[in-house]
C-alpha cells in the first residue's frame, strides 16, 4: 500500500490549493490511472481518485464508489462537498434518513424516478413531499 498523500499547506486554504494542483496534474497529463477505491488508502487519496474521475466524466467509478460507500456519515460529507446539485443528489441513498428528509426538497426538479425510489425506501416522507410538490389539489388546510 502506498504512503498516504499530505497536502502541504499552513492553512486550509493552502491545503485545498495543493489539492487542486494534484487535480489539476492528475487530469493534464491524462497518465493518472484511477484504481479501486479504497478506505485504507486514506481520504486525501481517495478524494484525488473522485476528483479526478469527475474531471474525467467517468460516471462508472463514481457510481461504483458510490454503491460500495456504506457510511452515512461519510457520504453526507460527499454531499456537502459537491458543489453541484445535480451531482450531489447522487449521494442522499447513502446518507441517512434524517439527511435526506433535509435536503431532499432542493433537488426536487432534477430527480429521476428511480432515485425518488430509492430515496423513499430510506425514509417515506421523501414520498410525501414529492407527492406535496406535484400535486395539483391543493393541500388541505384545517380551519
Amino acid at each position: 500500500m502506498a504512503a498516504p498523500i499530505e497536502l502541504e499547506g499552513r492553512n486550509l486554504g493552502e491545503k485545498h490549493k495543493h489539492f487542486n494542483q494534484l487535480v489539476k496534474e492528475a487530469t493534464a497529463t491524462q497518465t493518472y490511472k484511477i484504481d479501486e477505491f479504497n478506505v485504507e488508502e486514506g481520504d486525501i487519496k481517495n478524494l484525488l481518485k473522485i476528483d479526478v474521475a469527475n474531471k474525467k466524466r467517468d460516471v462508472n467509478y463514481i457510481l461504483k464508489v458510490l454503491l460500495n460507500l456504506k457510511d452515512t456519515t461519510r457520504a453526507e460529507k460527499f454531499y456537502e462537498y459537491e458543489k453541484s446539485p445535480e451531482k450531489a443528489v447522487y449521494w442522499l441513498p447513502h446518507c441517512s434518513a434524517e439527511f435526506i428528509l433535509q435536503h431532499f426538497a432542493k433537488h426536487i426538479d432534477h430527480l429521476k424516478i428511480s432515485l425518488i425510489q430509492r430515496l423513499c425506501q430510506k425514509n417515506i416522507l421523501v414520498l410525501e413531499t414529492f407527492v406535496d410538490a406535484y400535486s395539483p389539489i391543493p393541500k388541505r388546510t384545517n380551519i
